[in-house]
């Protein structure tokens, strides 16, 4: 079995096109991505790294008059 490189042909299907990332390649998927994988055999995915995104503060949600009645 071959190694597919993050530019691969083959990976089309359900991906975005290659990033960079400080001069590393990256690619991010639709949520539907195709692996090449045409017979058994293992699947191997390394992380390199993990990326943190700032959540959107939120907006507390008032109750409805009767639950604040209850409260």
């Amino acid at each position: 079995m071959r190694d597919v490189a993050m530019d691969d042909p083959a990976l089309q299907q359900g991906w975005w096109a290659v990033e960079n990332d400080a001069g590393w390649p990256c690619r991010w998927t639709t949520g539907a991505a195709m692996l090449p994988f045409p017979s058994a055999g293992v699947l191997e995915v390394e992380l390199s790294a993990a990326m943190l995104y700032p959540a959107a503060p939120t907006v507390p949600v008032m109750a409805a008059p009767s639950e604040r009645a209850a409260a």
